[in-house]
């Protein structure tokens, strides 16, 4: 006759709590954790026509501790904050809209998918709080442009290696941005008046739902003393539906179209190292960028009685350099550069 000894409760519950111990401490021996945090403080001077200037600061922090599962599985989570003191303008309801103070903050969480030393297939989704105060004595979350944008992506990387470097010196990046943003707090003084047939005419008429793909590549490519110069390159489009504003017609009326606008961004960067000792390097860039925003929106001047047809419609130029100056061995980095902006409206 058989004998079959009888486990316990508590000894089945030790055995499994045990079991799903050694597991998870397996799985932990194994992430390699890359925490990365950078902090900013920077002082600020704007300069506004028949305006005293004024000096202010801006500090921003990011946090981004990458999270390696295995050779294959990536997690990034990333969490920034930041907070302007300095002036800037904005363009928000069409023109520019000039804000005292600006906070932003917000949280993102990437996959990457690395196959081979060739492939990267990246997805995530992050969430970004904006804060804006058009007045000194605006309470911060009353703004009435502050905005909330959630948003997904999707990317693949391919590596290539050119004229004689690594695979990883040279990439082409495909990828698919959507996302949404929301004005919480602004509701159109318009929409309280269907008379009057203006674009904002609705009560949320800033709204939007956007599709943005994009492209870039990067290569490095030969420089002095047999330094690696590196070029950046990029390709932005972003489709913008405003679902609740619609389109101004001639006669000052609106029609039952919704406003579309359509984005073109061209980016690029070059970036040339200087070596003249050990303890001083300089990395010199240079940076260009051409944005086309095409609207089918137009304005009617009630005023002067005068049809503006694509009233939102731009064209902005950018260009200038940056220095990046690296002082001893650890190093210390002393940034200076200077940008150059133009924008044109139709």
């Amino acid at each position: 006759m058989g004998y079959r000894k009888r486990r316990s409760g508590w000894q089945v519950a030790v055995g499994c709590a045990v079991f799903v111990f050694s597991a998870v401490a397996s799985v932990l021996h194994a992430i390699e954790i890359s925490p990365v945090i950078s902090a900013r403080l920077y002082g600020g001077q704007y300069f506004f026509q028949s305006e005293e200037s004024s000096l202010s600061g801006n500090i921003g922090v990011t946090a981004s501790p990458a999270i390696a599962f295995n050779k294959l599985w990536t997690l990034i989570p990333t969490v920034s904050s930041a907070w302007r003191g300095t002036k800037s303008v904005r363009d928000l309801v069409g023109g520019g809209t000039i804000l005292q103070q600006t906070q932003e903050h917000s949280g993102n969480l990437k996959g990457v998918f690395s196959p081979n030393k060739f492939w990267q297939f990246k997805g995530g989704g992050g969430y970004k709080w904006t804060l804006l105060k058009e007045t000194k004595d605006e309470s911060w979350g009353k703004g009435l442009f502050d905005s909330l944008k959630p948003s997904v992506n999707f990317e693949v990387e391919r590596f290539v290696g050119l004229m004689g470097y690594a695979a990883e010196d040279a990439s082409v990046r495909l990828g698919y941005d959507i996302y949404w943003l929301d004005f919480k707090n602004f509701s159109s003084l318009e929409s309280q008046n269907k008379d009057l047939g203006r674009e904002n005419a609705a009560a949320k008429t800033l709204n939007t739902l956007n599709h943005g793909p994009y492209l870039s590549a990067r290569t490095a490519f030969p420089f002095l003393g047999g330094q690696k110069a590196r070029f950046e390159g990029a390709y932005y489009f972003t489709f913008r539906n405003y679902d609740e504003q619609k389109i101004v017609v001639l006669s000052g009326d609106l029609s039952a179209d919704p406003r579309r606008d359509k984005s073109h961004i061209l980016m690029s960067n070059f970036t040339f190292p200087f070596v003249f000792t050990d303890s001083f390097k300089l990395l010199a860039e240079l940076k260009g960028n051409l944005s086309v925003n095409i609207s089918n929106q137009n304005n009617y001047d009630a005023r002067l009685t005068r049809f503006n047809p694509n009233f939102y419609a731009y064209r902005e130029y950018s260009l200038g350099p940056n220095f990046n100056f690296l002082l001893g061995g650890a190093p210390w980095i002393v940034n200076a550069g200077f940008n150059y902006v133009r924008k044109n409206y139709g």
